[in-house]
């Protein structure tokens, strides 16, 4: 379970990134852009990694349809 700093930093992550690319990049490379932003604010551990990593790929298709919608 993520905690709520991690949360607020996931989807402020993605608000910063583009529509085009939120739409537009294959899963894989999204993931990583999304993960990489997170890890630019903040240092996870292992656990948090995991957790990031779990909560990232099951809000996927969460992301592009907010993204499409805006």
């Amino acid at each position: 379970m993520m905690n709520p700093s991690l949360l607020r930093s996931f989807w402020k992550a993605v608000s910063e990134i583009s529509y085009s690319m939120l739409l537009s990049l294959p899963d894989l490379d999204l993931s990583q852009v999304i993960i990489q932003k997170v890890t630019d604010r903040m240092i996870l551990n292992a656990q948090e990694a995991q957790d990031l990593d779990i909560y990232l790929n099951s809000r996927l298709l969460l992301i592009r349809d907010l993204a499409e919608h805006v």
